[in-house]
């Protein structure tokens, strides 16, 4: 905002310029009329800026217009160099300082003219008054700028993803007669290439957000062209293209590509850079200002892609919610995470974040931790942590819940228990490698970016690992629920928490510790089924 002391440096400013022959009046008048027009602005005021030049309604459009273009942080105006004249003229300077973040300023000065109307001192408007180069035809705005984008790398070598483009197809309420006609159309038409988009999951959406477009999917460039002409008939679709990062191999999935995706863009966000440019009606823009630093190095990830299409190949063997999550026991590498078309429907990351009932399986684990803690509620977490039970393990641009334990934020520790513990595959995963290894290691998903564990990392009770490693003996014998797995030489355990599950698999075997949960009839034998086709 303008102050009272600005409004005196611009009278003194204009009589130090032999003024004050003319009257003090018109000299004020100048004064005032400068430090209103400069206060509009650095209150990003158009309305109220233009109100003080020769010609309101266009000087709103190009001020209007340029402020929010150019997005600012901050704007300071200053006029200076005030001349006035016989004839009811003054001419200025106004020196403009733009402000987009730290480190990211812009300032020049411009000239202008004032003339006293009837209505008193105006600016006369000219749109090179608010920033040279701008004028009927020439806008002014800033963008981001953004250096050559990393590449992504799978654990074993090959490109994981590229940057593409793909077309976001929605649906407008507003423009089908028929709206459930329309979801049934899209469903159909891109069936082929997004089998999970049905006229449920569009009626879902559409009751999640009943006062907008109803967003499809994302597809691809490739695929787009080959199905655009069926598309165009549908009524009340539109798509729009938008830049995105694409997995190169399309025959992997994993609700780890949305975590991968969110590090590579806080990578480029860390490396962005700025630019003002001149955008005339016609033709490229030209750079005015700005900067552009160097890019980040390209991210290398954890997934390895065999491994992921093993585990993958692994899950679909089910007509029923399946998952499965494999870690590195020696560097916490996330090394995949599968999750079959019924697991999908329930949510988009169930092996990361989906979270159910443990049931028997970690039954001997929790009897020696209830009697070692009782309900001392630090001696249990003392215990817990460092398997990773209920530790958050945040990652750059990756979701992961470990599990859910009874009575946590109480003084007083809950008994663990078939029923009171929930874990998700993620969490199920971790807790086998540091049974196998002896002690907790943080995972990462991009080399470099290990999670940061809420609780410290530390040794394995020796009781714990014991009647862990007893009972995944005793399940692997000729005799125990495992025995059909004896001779993939895979150390496990395995469990049902009633006859609807869910059923889970949680063994090791090398380097890889993994942990499979099924949901719905028969999860038991499901998980046993989806680690045989693991296994091999």
């Amino acid at each position: 905002m303008r102050t009272r002391a600005a409004v005196i440096a611009l009278a003194a400013a204009l009589t130090a310029a032999g003024l004050s022959g003319c009257g003090d009046s018109g000299a004020s008048g100048v004064s005032d009329m400068l430090g209103g027009y400069t206060a509009a602005l650095d209150s990003l005021n158009a309305i109220n800026a233009a109100q003080l030049t020769s010609s309101p309604s266009a000087a709103a459009v190009v001020l209007g217009q340029t402020l929010r273009d150019m997005h600012p942080t901050k704007l300071e105006v200053t006029a200076g160099n005030v001349q006035r004249y016989s004839g009811g003229t003054a001419t200025f300077d106004l020196t403009t300082h733009w402000n987009f973040g730290p480190d990211r300023d812009w300032e020049y000065t411009t000239h202008g003219t004032a003339t006293d109307l009837s209505i008193g001192w105006r600016i006369q408007w000219d749109p090179s008054v608010l920033a040279p180069g701008i004028n009927a035809t020439t806008t002014l705005r800033q963008i981001r700028t953004d250096a050559p984008a990393p590449r992504v790398l799978a654990k074993d070598g090959p490109d994981l993803m590229f940057a593409g483009t793909v077309h976001k197809l929605s649906i407008d309420p507003s423009k089908t007669k028929d709206l459930n006609a329309s979801f049934a159309e899209v469903a159909k038409i891109v069936a082929p290439v997004a089998p999970l988009i049905t006229v449920a999951s569009l009626t879902a959406e559409a009751k999640a957000n009943p006062n907008g477009p109803v967003p499809v999917v994302d597809l691809r460039d490739d695929d787009y062209a080959v199905l655009s002409d069926d598309l165009s008939d549908v009524p009340g679709l539109t798509q729009v293209p938008a830049p995105d990062l694409l997995i190169s191999d399309r025959q992997l999935f994993s609700p780890l590509f949305d975590g991968i995706k969110g590090a590579w863009q806080a990578e480029r966000d860390a490396t962005q850079g700025w630019a003002v440019q001149l955008v005339p009606a016609s033709g490229p823009p030209t750079r005015v200002v700005g900067y552009q630093g160097p890019p980040g190095p390209d991210l290398r990830t954890s997934m390895d892609t065999k491994v992921q299409l093993q585990a993958e190949n692994a899950v679909v063997q089910l007509g029923q919610p399946a998952a499965m999550v494999v870690v590195s026991i020696s560097s916490g590498a996330v090394l995949a995470a599968a999750q079959n078309n019924q697991a999908s429907t329930v949510s988009s990351s169930w092996a990361l974040t989906g979270l159910s009932t443990t049931g028997p399986v970690l039954e001997p684990l929790f009897s020696v931790i209830n009697k070692a803690a009782g309900t001392d509620a630090g001696k249990q977490k003392n215990l817990l942590d460092p398997l990773g039970i209920g530790t958050d393990f945040p990652m750059t641009g990756v979701q992961t819940v470990t599990a859910s334990l009874p009575g946590r934020a109480g003084a007083a520790s809950a008994q663990l228990s078939a029923d009171t513990v929930k874990m998700s595959p993620f969490g199920a995963a971790l807790m086998m490698a540091a049974l196998a290894k002896g002690q907790m290691t943080a995972p990462y998903v991009v080399q470099g970016q290990a999670a940061k564990p809420s609780a410290p990392l530390g040794v394995v009770n020796a009781d714990v690992r014991k009647a862990a490693t007893d009972a995944m003996t005793a399940t692997m014998a000729p005799s125990g629920d495992g025995s059909d797995l004896a001779g993939t030489k895979v150390r496990g355990l395995v469990g049902t928490n009633g006859p609807d599950g869910p059923g889970w698999f949680i063994g090791f075997r090398g380097d890889q510790a993994f942990a499979i949960m099924v949901t719905g009839p028969t999860s038991g034998a499901g998980s046993l089924q989806v680690a045989s086709a693991y296994l091999g």
